[in-house]
């Protein structure tokens, strides 16, 4: 019964063991509200464009995003914020990203309202790829 019960407590030890190594390569972003310059009409975008952005940068066993990005932002490995400009039918989007170190890239990109979300997923993939060394196959770059 000793050798069962001691047997038990050595896997769960492990699995504990193994749980915290493969929590360890996974990092944190936070995506704060976005600043919207523009008619109210485009006042949703604030909350919008961040949500989109966790969507899209979301890696399962790599980069996943902080509960509350306003209250972790200190905590999280990535913060990610920036501002949306709407002139008429065209926007400007401008994104940046600091990692803890003080590491700072900025992304953009201006195209037509209509086009906002297809610009959005242009400038996640192009923080995934550069920022995230995330490839198009999901693999860490070297």
């Amino acid at each position: 019964m000793h050798l069962i019960f001691r047997t038990a407590l050595m896997l769960c030890t492990m699995l504990v063991f193994v749980a915290q190594a493969l929590a360890a390569d996974v990092r944190s972003y936070a995506v704060l509200p976005f600043k919207v310059n523009g008619s109210s009409g485009f006042t949703y975008l604030e909350k919008a464009i961040p949500s989109m952005l966790n969507s899209r940068l979301y890696w399962q066993g790599h980069f996943q995003p902080v509960a509350d990005a306003a209250l972790a932002k200190a905590g999280a490995d990535y913060v990610i914020w920036g501002d949306v400009t709407v002139m008429g039918d065209n926007a400007s989007l401008d994104v940046r990203v600091r990692d803890k170190a003080g590491k700072e890239w900025r992304k953009g990109a201006k195209t037509r309202v209509n086009d906002l979300i297809a610009s959005l997923q242009g400038v996640s993939d192009s923080i995934n790829a550069e920022v995230f060394g995330r490839g198009g196959s999901g693999v860490v770059a070297a």
